[in-house]
């Protein structure tokens, strides 16, 4: 199955995206899955969007969103293969936060 990776706004490797789920790269903790461009949390809450150029972005205020129903837990992924060289730090468009940005 193929592999995205996800990046975050600083050019840092973050995570993956396997199918539809999205797990973290340090650990391989589920993050959530998506539907579409939308990132939802294990629970169904809505977090944010898929950007165009792989980062998992929001806008400010946060929408708000119905929960969607709790998503089945996902079989642990095989680890992923090594991700590219990290990339070039980007900046984010006026009102979108970076939901994976190094604090």
């Amino acid at each position: 199955m193929e592999v995205k990776h996800i990046f975050n706004t600083q050019g840092r490797w973050v995570a993956f995206i396997v199918g539809k789920n999205i797990f973290l790269a340090d650990d391989l903790t589920w993050f959530g899955w998506l539907d579409g461009v939308e990132v939802y949390s294990p629970t169904g809450e809505y977090i944010g969007f898929l950007s165009d150029d792989g980062r998992i972005l929001c806008k400010i205020p946060r929408p708000i969103k119905p929960l969607r129903g709790v998503s089945p837990l996902p079989p642990l992924p095989p680890l992923p293969p090594l991700p590219p060289l990290p990339q070039v730090p980007k900046t984010l468009p006026l009102g979108v936060i970076d939901v994976l940005a190094d604090e």
